[in-house]
């Protein structure tokens, strides 16, 4: 019994993470097909959706170096998506430009919609479901890499 229980918690952990991979996946492709880096793709989504526009808050939210946000924010800058603006200190801004905006809202604000629409169409017993399973999920697994850290 429990080499089968082992076996299944097993099978559930690869599942998991294949779900994971799929996830990325999708948006690796959406970042190509826009053109982007999944950095540049991240930053536009975070000004957009999150509204974080500040290189380090981009950074510390998606676990991602500085020196990554700071490559890409160069790129989006030279290609006339965003521009820097001063802000308190030395702390600059990520804004859209014209051309930004635009492009947000014919590329990225479509992608958000989508993310919305699969929730709705969940239904909000089964979303409500998910976000607490993933919450439970998550706060277990922190409870015990505690123990690593």
């Amino acid at each position: 019994m429990k080499s089968d229980l082992k076996a299944a918690i097993e099978n559930d952990l690869k599942e998991l993470n294949s779900l994971y991979k799929e996830w990325f996946e999708i948006y690796h492709k959406i970042s190509a097909k826009l053109g982007l880096s999944d950095s540049e793709f991240l930053i536009i989504y975070a000004l957009v959706e999150l509204k974080l526009n500040r290189q380090k808050d981009i950074a510390d939210y998606y676990c991602v170096s500085k020196q990554t946000i700071n490559s890409a924010v160069k790129k989006l800058v030279k290609t006339g998506i965003i521009e820097l603006k001063q802000a308190k200190g030395r702390d600059m801004q990520i804004i859209f430009t014209q051309a930004g905006k635009s492009f947000a809202q014919e590329k990225i604000i479509p992608i958000v919609n989508v993310e919305k629409n699969a929730l709705v169409a969940m239904g909000p017993k089964e979303s409500q479901e998910l976000l607490r399973l993933t919450r439970k999920h998550l706060d277990i697994f922190k409870k015990h890499t505690t123990q690593i850290l």
